[in-house]
């Protein structure tokens, strides 16, 4: 038998529900209507989806917005679904968010940080994603980074 290998896929390639504006804004409460989408055809994952999963292993959102005290920094959650009303979920977790901003021409950033690492299994074409920030915080997302793997042999 051959040896297991692990793919590595990073992609910043998202689509923002809100194409006007190119963003999702997120903030204390679920609103699901702000979301990013990422089309799994668009990755070249080296195996069936249907019948092998993949991980994700981290999504790092970034964009304008207001950091949350100390003590609620570990509060921000993320919905993952294979369909953008958010009723067939696959994954849900917890992140942390930055408890600072930094400032690039004026504007406060911040970033939220999940570490996932949850196998999915869909023959879903595309996963939505949607987030909740901590208590007293906001964030226009208009950045995301993540990472996934695959173990094929």
């Amino acid at each position: 038998m051959p040896p297991t290998r692990t793919y590595y896929k990073h992609t910043e390639d998202v689509a923002f529900a809100d194409t006007v504006n190119n963003n999702a804004v997120f903030d204390n409460a679920w609103d699901l209507t702000e979301y990013f989408e990422l089309d799994l055809d668009d990755l070249n994952l080296q195996v069936d989806r249907e019948e092998d999963y993949f991980v994700i292993d981290e999504i790092v959102c970034v964009g304008a917005g207001t950091a949350p005290s100390n003590t609620n920094k570990e509060d921000a959650q993320i919905l993952i679904s294979t369909n953008n009303s958010f009723t067939e979920v696959v994954s849900f977790d917890y992140g942390k968010m930055s408890d600072g901003t930094y400032t690039i021409s004026g504007t406060a950033y911040t970033v939220i940080v999940f570490h996932l690492s949850h196998p999915i299994y869909t023959n879903s074409d595309k996963l939505y994603f949607t987030v909740k920030t901590p208590q007293s915080s906001t964030q226009t997302c208009t950045k995301v980074s993540i990472q996934i793997s695959q173990e094929y042999q």
